[in-house]
């Protein structure tokens, strides 16, 4: 139930929007002169008709009008609109791009036809700011070729329509905006990050040197101040590098995917001095790509967060597994990718099928090099169906990567890259989550290391959980097959989506703002697309 003081700011706003909209009321009628009414139906079908769904909705309602009065006055419902539009920078986007310009310029002086086009044109404008707040205003694959997003799916207009002119417009509006805690957050840290770049940004940036407790002098000041405006330590004059500045170092370290070690390294100081300029693009980003992923991403999900080197799986809003990953190399033959697709089934004691890029840019130059190099891959000809002995291949014939026509494989074992399981989403980039030999890399800051999979420390963690939901026990199952050339393939009774996203700022569980790396330099193509759909509005 709406106060009175309600009443008067919304009166308020919707005088003050009047005003700039350039509104001319003169001397209007309180009742419409004979035939207003047909005149300014035909007009609002003929400027709706490019939408069905918009014009049903007009013409159920017997084109009574949303946004403007029949006098020609705004709305309160067109002050929400202009209210929404102009906080569409708390969004990290540009009011202008989402269409604050074009409402404002429109003129309501004039009949009923004016109107009417008016009154179209406030409702056109209103469903593309409602696309774009729901779900983005960049389409995702046009900034990378790595990024394969479902394609956006267009909220239908009557729904839109229906919304706004119901009961409770405000509440429509607010809520067409991703209604995750995630999304709340990363809007209040944009809105902190814009008050430190107006204050002057996080101060002198941290000099390159080593630091170790009980260390003095300017450069410890320098890191004090910029831990204190950055949250991570109270105000206060100490120039010693104390165990309290080293504790604050140690969780700024997790926040940024470091290890929390309270020793400055290298990593650290780059971190640190990261501009707070930077990181509102990461912000701006962030809550973009959010407004992509505004959808149902299924009541179980695994995702796995690119930069953060994590997978997750969900099961109706709890995480039930989650663990370290490495992802795709920063060069772009190697990236991963970023799509969704189904979880089928899962592959034990999986056999290597050596992509063939990997044989002509890899393999085939080490052999040439020496023969007798890689010794676990073998060699066959699938039309015949027969071990070819790598004897046999003149690997110092010149035109030897042209010819060759043989498939690569590698048995299982210890040695094997996929390590003892593979679980399978088939798609088009011939990307998978798998096991691997290589543990070491799992504990790194950087786990950009593979060719495109995604290798999973607890794989056998998850594996277990998976078979273990059908009635199925890993362990035996690896035991049966272990050290032969048998492949186990096993089909999961639910399928469910897996996610690869590329996020470099979030909300975590623990209620704090994590940064990571841009490691395949992906943001900014999104953001110089924000940009260029501000300069072009």
């Amino acid at each position: 139930m709406k106060t009175i003081a309600d009443h008067i700011t919304i009166a308020c706003t919707a005088l003050t929007f009047a005003s700039a909209l350039h509104v001319v009321v003169a001397s209007a009628s309180p009742d419409p002169q004979p035939g207003w009414r047909s005149a300014y139906g035909f007009v609002l079908q003929e400027n709706t008709q490019s939408d069905p769904e918009m014009t049903a909705f007009y013409l159920e309602r017997s084109f009574q009008s949303v946004w403007i009065s029949e006098q020609g006055i705004p709305t309160e419902r067109l002050a929400y609109l202009h209210e929404a539009m102009s906080n569409a920078d708390s969004h990290g986007l540009d009011p202008i791009a989402v269409g604050l310009g074009k409402l404002e310029a429109i003129e309501l002086n004039g009949g009923p036809a004016m109107l009417a086009e008016a009154e179209a044109t406030v409702s056109q404008l209103y469903l593309d700011f409602a696309q774009i707040i729901h779900s983005g205003i960049v389409e995702p694959s046009t900034t990378s070729e790595f990024i394969h997003l479902r394609k956006r799916r267009r909220i239908p207009a009557r729904y839109l329509m229906e919304g706004i002119a119901g009961d409770h417009p405000v509440n429509f509006l607010e809520n067409l905006a991703p209604q995750i805690r995630e999304y709340a957050e990363l809007r209040k840290e944009l809105l902190r990050l814009r008050g430190v770049r107006q204050a002057g940004g996080w101060g002198a940036p941290v000099p390159k040197l080593n630091y170790t407790i009980g260390m003095q002098g300017p450069a410890v000041v320098t890191l004090r101040d910029r831990l204190v405006r950055k949250g991570y330590l109270d105000r206060q004059h100490t120039n010693t590098y104390s165990l309290k500045v080293a504790n604050a170092v140690r969780q700024f370290q997790l926040d940024y995917g470091l290890k929390g070690t309270g020793i400055v390294n290298w990593r650290t100081i780059e971190a640190l001095n990261v501009s707070v300029d930077d990181q509102i693009l990461q912000l701006e980003v962030g809550l973009e790509r959010l407004r992509w992923l505004n959808q149902s991403l299924g009541a179980r999900y695994m995702i796995v967060n690119i930069p953060e080197y994590r997978a997750r799986l969900v099961d109706r809003g709890k995480t039930i597994f989650e663990s370290n990953v490495v992802v795709g190399q920063a060069e772009e033959t190697h990236q991963t990718p970023e799509f969704s697709d189904e979880m089928e089934h899962l592959v034990v004691n999986p056999i290597w099928y050596v992509p063939r890029s990997i044989v002509d840019n890899e393999i085939i130059p080490a052999l040439i090099e020496d023969p007798a190099a890689e010794p676990d891959l073998l060699f066959i000809d699938t039309e015949r169906m027969a071990l070819i002995d790598r004897r046999r291949i003149n690997f110092d014939t010149p035109s030897v990567a042209e010819e060759f026509q043989y498939t690569v494989v590698q048995p299982p074992g210890r040695s094997n890259p996929l390590g003892s399981v593979k679980f399978m989403f088939p798609n088009q980039h011939s990307i998978y989550l798998h096991d691997s030999p290589y543990r070491d890399l799992f504990e790194l800051e950087n786990r950009a290391h593979s060719h495109g999979c995604v290798r999973v420390q607890k794989s056998h963690e998850l594996a277990s959980m998976l078979l273990g939901e059908i009635g199925l026990d890993f362990d035996t199952l690896i035991s049966g097959v272990e050290g032969t050339f048998s492949e186990e393939l096993v089909v999961l009774q639910t399928r469910f989506p897996v996610h690869i996203t590329y996020r470099t700022v979030w909300s975590g569980a623990d209620g704090r703002i994590h940064y990571r790396r841009d490691i395949y330099d992906r943001d900014k193509p999104v953001h110089d697309a924000l940009s260029g759909y501000n300069q072009a509005s």
